[in-house]
């Protein structure tokens, strides 16, 4: 049985560049031959993210604890195991089971022990938390943004995106399109009297000489929003947020 030492970076460019995988590797190496954990080799998974157990490395290290080949497993710090608390929790079970010792060098946790398991699932609930947390806050943003009478994102079909002149030029406005408005008032018409969206992209193209070459596009028409469904602000339009949608995660 032997020690792994599993690093793990998410980006692209941390991969190519090497850095943090050979700095965590360093430490890691470091911490194993100051406890005695002998024959120490290194998985690595480079440009992954955490939020599944769905990566190479990952994978090739739980077939070695399945197979009773790992005794210890060292890591710079938790969240480069997972970022999930479901994940975590069910791999913290199946190293239990296969007695295999975790070892968070940056965290001082060692899951050979009661007391290292305990905080080591405290750990992992703080650092799902702050990261809902920051999704919360980023979402509020977000809509604080939309009601500030910015579009964020591509233009829906049936309008253009035009920088908002009464914001100096910063964030962009809806424009409706007055040709793709026409189409879509006659998407919408055909299909409240009941055709289907293969259907009606036939009958579009023929009557209207549109290009639309098969239902989905239809669809994304369909699902775009009317006028009616926009708020008129300075220099274009932007999407209808209702004011208790601000305080919403």
């Amino acid at each position: 049985m032997s020690t792994i030492i599993y690093t793990r970076v998410s980006t692209n460019d941390q991969a190519l560049e090497g850095i943090s995988l050979s700095m965590q590797a360093d430490r890691c190496e470091s911490y194993a031959r100051a406890h005695d954990l002998s024959d120490a080799r290194v998985i690595e998974d480079a440009g992954f993210s955490a939020s599944s157990l769905s990566r190479p490395g990952m994978q090739s290290l739980l077939a070695l604890v399945a197979a009773g080949a790992v005794s210890d497993i060292v890591i710079f710090k938790l969240d480069r195991l997972s970022r999930s608390i479901m994940d975590f929790g069910a791999l913290v079970t199946m190293l239990d089971k296969s007695n295999v010792k975790l070892h968070s060098v940056m965290d001082h946790i060692d899951t050979g022990s009661a007391t290292g398991r305990f905080f080591t699932n405290i750990m992992m609930t703080v650092a799902q938390w702050e990261r809902e947390v920051t999704g919360e806050r980023v979402s509020q943003n977000l809509q604080f943004v939309k009601s500030q009478g910015f579009h964020l994102g591509t233009a829906p079909y049936g309008y253009s995106l035009l920088r908002n002149p009464a914001k100096n030029g910063k964030g962009s406005v809806l424009v409706p399109d007055a040709e793709k408005q026409i189409i879509a008032l006659e998407i919408r018409r055909l299909r409240a009297l009941g055709f289907g969206l293969a259907t009606i992209a036939g009958m579009v193209n023929d009557s209207l000489r549109t290009d639309f070459g098969w239902g989905m596009q239809i669809k994304r028409v369909l699902d775009a929003p009317t006028i009616s469904e926009l708020v008129l602000c300075e220099g274009g339009y932007r999407h209808r947020i209702p004011a208790d949608d601000l305080h919403r995660p």
